[in-house]
């Protein structure tokens, strides 16, 4: 275990980093990104997946309002590159990837108000901006027998070394 800014790995030893909705969480992303340079081998790639703060809001989250203050605390997709691009490594490509999801309205619900003050998308809403966000949710899908259909787009950025 360890902090991405100390990786408790040797220099070259990994072909692979999978940073999923995790790098608006770094302390210090150039620092993160010198040390993942520092473990990947030669050729090797590091894939960002996550919400990033030029991407469009969808799914159901898109239904909450104050979402795209939320959004704004995210770190852009140019300030990414530019972070792993001055540790040495080489924009490969940058896809927008749609996920369908399925959700059950109820247990949706559940879980969103269970994280409601630790996800880093949820926690900058106000009080009012969440529970209204719930309402339009449960209002929309309220009628629906079965699975809520849901697609929501992440960004893949990968660089390689």
């Amino acid at each position: 275990m360890g902090r991405i800014e100390s990786l408790p790995l040797h220099s070259e030893s990994i072909d692979v980093a999978w940073l999923s909705t995790v790098i608006h969480q770094f302390d210090d992303r150039d620092t993160a990104a010198g040390e993942l340079h520092r473990v990947i081998r030669p050729g090797g790639r590091v894939l960002v997946r996550g919400f990033l703060s030029d991407v469009t809001i969808t799914g159901l989250f898109s239904m909450f309002p104050g979402i795209e203050r939320s959004a704004d605390s995210f770190p852009s997709t140019d300030s990414v590159v530019s972070s792993f691009e001055s540790a040495g490594f080489t924009l490969d490509r940058v896809t927008d990837v749609v996920e369908p999801w399925e959700f059950d309205l109820v247990a949706w619900t559940e879980r969103v108000r269970s994280v409601r003050h630790i996800d880093s998308g949820l926690r900058p809403l106000t009080d009012t901006e969440f529970d209204k966000g719930l309402q339009v949710v449960t209002e929309a899908f309220s009628a629906t027998n079965g699975p809520i259909a849901s697609d929501g787009t992440l960004r893949l950025v990968v660089l390689r070394k």
